[in-house]
Protein backbone atom coordinates (compact mmCIF):
# COMPACT_ATOMS: atom_id res chain seq x y z
CA UNK A 1 0.00 0.00 0.00
CA UNK A 2 2.04 2.73 1.15
CA UNK A 3 5.52 3.40 1.57
CA UNK A 4 7.41 6.61 3.46
CA UNK A 5 10.89 6.66 2.74
CA UNK A 6 13.34 9.77 3.75
CA UNK A 7 15.50 11.21 1.14
CA UNK A 8 17.51 13.63 2.57
CA UNK A 9 15.38 15.79 4.64
CA UNK A 10 12.40 15.57 2.42
CA UNK A 11 10.11 12.34 3.32
CA UNK A 12 8.68 11.23 0.36
CA UNK A 13 5.75 9.21 -0.07
CA UNK A 14 5.14 6.52 -2.58
CA UNK A 15 2.27 4.05 -2.88
CA UNK A 16 2.06 0.94 -4.93
CA UNK A 17 -1.34 -0.51 -6.10
CA UNK A 18 -2.88 -3.00 -8.82
CA UNK A 19 -4.62 -1.43 -11.73
CA UNK A 20 -6.82 -3.23 -14.42
CA UNK A 21 -6.20 -1.97 -17.96
CA UNK A 22 -5.78 -3.43 -21.50
CA UNK A 23 -7.15 -6.51 -19.88
CA UNK A 24 -4.55 -7.16 -17.02
CA UNK A 25 -3.21 -6.80 -13.76
CA UNK A 26 -0.37 -3.96 -13.69
CA UNK A 27 1.60 -3.20 -10.54
CA UNK A 28 2.02 0.76 -10.72
CA UNK A 29 3.30 2.71 -7.97
CA UNK A 30 3.48 6.97 -7.74
CA UNK A 31 5.02 9.46 -6.06
CA UNK A 32 1.82 10.90 -3.84
CA UNK A 33 0.98 14.78 -4.44
CA UNK A 34 3.77 14.74 -7.23
CA UNK A 35 2.45 15.61 -10.08
CA UNK A 36 3.83 12.72 -11.74
CA UNK A 37 2.53 10.25 -13.93
CA UNK A 38 1.91 6.49 -12.26
CA UNK A 39 4.78 4.58 -13.38
CA UNK A 40 3.91 1.09 -14.65
CA UNK A 41 6.46 -1.53 -13.52
CA UNK A 42 5.06 -5.22 -14.62
CA UNK A 43 1.84 -6.25 -16.26
CA UNK A 44 1.85 -9.73 -15.26
CA UNK A 45 -0.46 -9.81 -12.14
CA UNK A 46 -3.67 -12.01 -11.24
CA UNK A 47 -6.76 -10.31 -10.10
CA UNK A 48 -7.27 -9.36 -6.49
CA UNK A 49 -3.51 -9.05 -6.35
CA UNK A 50 -2.87 -6.64 -3.19
CA UNK A 51 1.28 -5.24 -3.42
CA UNK A 52 2.54 -4.06 -0.19
CA UNK A 53 5.97 -2.47 0.11
CA UNK A 54 8.13 -3.63 2.87
CA UNK A 55 9.05 -2.02 5.77
CA UNK A 56 12.74 -0.73 4.40
CA UNK A 57 11.29 0.20 1.39
CA UNK A 58 12.96 -2.11 -0.72
CA UNK A 59 10.43 -4.68 -1.90
CA UNK A 60 7.46 -4.95 -3.18
CA UNK A 61 5.01 -7.94 -2.87
CA UNK A 62 3.39 -8.82 -6.15
CA UNK A 63 1.22 -12.54 -7.00
CA UNK A 64 1.46 -13.55 -10.44
CA UNK A 65 1.22 -16.84 -12.26
CA UNK A 66 4.55 -17.56 -11.30
CA UNK A 67 3.63 -17.24 -7.51
CA UNK A 68 3.95 -14.82 -4.75
CA UNK A 69 6.92 -12.50 -5.83
CA UNK A 70 9.05 -9.47 -4.74
CA UNK A 71 9.64 -6.82 -7.13
CA UNK A 72 12.67 -4.07 -6.55
CA UNK A 73 10.66 -1.17 -6.42
CA UNK A 74 12.16 0.11 -9.75
CA UNK A 75 10.43 -2.97 -11.49
CA UNK A 76 14.37 -4.44 -12.73
CA UNK A 77 14.30 -6.97 -10.52
CA UNK A 78 12.23 -9.71 -8.58
CA UNK A 79 12.41 -12.96 -6.19
CA UNK A 80 9.90 -15.52 -5.98
CA UNK A 81 9.34 -16.00 -2.46
CA UNK A 82 6.82 -18.76 -2.92
CA UNK A 83 4.30 -20.86 -5.60
CA UNK A 84 1.46 -20.63 -3.32
CA UNK A 85 -1.60 -18.00 -3.94
CA UNK A 86 -1.99 -16.06 -1.28
CA UNK A 87 -5.64 -14.62 0.30
CA UNK A 88 -4.14 -11.96 2.34
CA UNK A 89 -0.72 -11.11 3.18
CA UNK A 90 1.18 -8.26 5.53
CA UNK A 91 4.71 -7.88 6.11
CA UNK A 92 6.32 -8.17 9.60
CA UNK A 93 7.08 -4.74 11.47
CA UNK A 94 11.31 -5.76 11.21
CA UNK A 95 10.63 -6.94 7.42
CA UNK A 96 12.06 -10.36 7.72
CA UNK A 97 8.46 -12.27 7.29
CA UNK A 98 5.56 -11.82 5.39
CA UNK A 99 2.76 -13.47 6.88
CA UNK A 100 0.25 -14.57 4.88
CA UNK A 101 -3.54 -16.46 4.96
CA UNK A 102 -3.20 -19.12 1.80
CA UNK A 103 -5.95 -22.22 1.14
CA UNK A 104 -4.52 -25.64 1.22
CA UNK A 105 -5.61 -28.83 -0.83
CA UNK A 106 -8.10 -29.63 1.49
CA UNK A 107 -9.99 -26.42 1.15
CA UNK A 108 -8.50 -25.24 5.02
CA UNK A 109 -6.94 -21.54 5.76
CA UNK A 110 -3.73 -21.49 7.30
CA UNK A 111 -1.86 -18.69 8.28
CA UNK A 112 1.68 -19.33 7.02
CA UNK A 113 4.87 -17.11 7.83
CA UNK A 114 7.61 -16.72 5.34
CA UNK A 115 10.83 -15.84 5.86
CA UNK A 116 12.29 -13.01 3.42
CA UNK A 117 16.10 -14.19 3.06
CA UNK A 118 15.41 -18.09 2.57
CA UNK A 119 11.99 -18.38 1.38
CA UNK A 120 11.56 -21.05 3.97
CA UNK A 121 7.58 -21.28 4.61
CA UNK A 122 6.27 -22.42 8.18
CA UNK A 123 2.56 -22.57 9.36
CA UNK A 124 1.34 -20.65 12.37
CA UNK A 125 -2.13 -21.77 12.51
CA UNK A 126 -5.08 -23.24 10.86
CA UNK A 127 -7.91 -21.03 10.86
CA UNK A 128 -10.35 -23.63 9.49
CA UNK A 129 -12.67 -24.69 6.55
CA UNK A 130 -12.37 -22.28 3.93
CA UNK A 131 -15.99 -20.55 2.58
CA UNK A 132 -17.16 -21.78 -0.73
CA UNK A 133 -16.65 -17.80 -1.89
CA UNK A 134 -14.43 -15.92 -4.12
CA UNK A 135 -12.11 -13.92 -2.21
CA UNK A 136 -13.05 -15.23 1.51
CA UNK A 137 -10.47 -13.56 3.23
CA UNK A 138 -10.40 -9.75 3.40
CA UNK A 139 -7.00 -7.85 4.83
CA UNK A 140 -4.52 -8.95 7.01
CA UNK A 141 -2.66 -6.87 9.81
CA UNK A 142 -0.19 -7.05 12.77
CA UNK A 143 0.47 -5.40 15.84
CA UNK A 144 3.52 -3.25 16.16
CA UNK A 145 4.57 -5.68 19.28
CA UNK A 146 3.91 -8.75 16.44
CA UNK A 147 1.70 -10.98 18.92
CA UNK A 148 -1.50 -10.15 17.56
CA UNK A 149 -2.71 -10.90 13.93
CA UNK A 150 -6.36 -9.37 12.97
CA UNK A 151 -8.44 -10.02 9.59
CA UNK A 152 -11.58 -10.84 8.14
CA UNK A 153 -13.46 -13.62 6.57
CA UNK A 154 -16.18 -14.66 5.08
CA UNK A 155 -19.11 -16.85 7.13
CA UNK A 156 -21.75 -18.10 5.51
CA UNK A 157 -25.15 -18.95 7.15
CA UNK A 158 -27.39 -21.09 5.33
CA UNK A 159 -29.06 -24.11 5.12
CA UNK A 160 -30.63 -26.40 2.76
CA UNK A 161 -34.73 -26.66 2.83
CA UNK A 162 -36.63 -29.21 1.49
CA UNK A 163 -40.46 -28.69 1.12
CA UNK A 164 -43.13 -31.79 0.01
CA UNK A 165 -46.57 -31.63 -0.77
CA UNK A 166 -46.69 -28.37 -2.50
CA UNK A 167 -49.37 -27.51 -5.03
CA UNK A 168 -47.52 -24.99 -7.68
CA UNK A 169 -50.50 -24.93 -9.93
CA UNK A 170 -52.86 -23.58 -7.10
CA UNK A 171 -50.77 -20.53 -6.48
CA UNK A 172 -49.57 -19.88 -9.90
CA UNK A 173 -51.39 -17.89 -12.70
CA UNK A 174 -52.34 -20.30 -15.46
CA UNK A 175 -50.20 -18.35 -18.12
CA UNK A 176 -46.85 -19.42 -15.55
CA UNK A 177 -45.18 -22.26 -17.63
CA UNK A 178 -43.40 -24.83 -15.34
CA UNK A 179 -40.98 -26.19 -17.53
CA UNK A 180 -40.67 -29.46 -16.15
CA UNK A 181 -44.25 -29.99 -16.57
CA UNK A 182 -44.11 -29.93 -20.36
Amino acid sequence: CCAWGATGHKVVAQIAYAEWTDRQWSLVKVRVGSGDAPIVLRSDGVPNANPSWSPANDWITWETDKGFVLVSPDGTGERVLSDDHWLAHTWTKDGSAILGIRETEHLRLSLVAVEVRTGRARVIADLGPSPAVNNPVKGLSVSGDGRTIVTSFVHLRGGLWTMGELRWRDNLPAWFPLPWSR
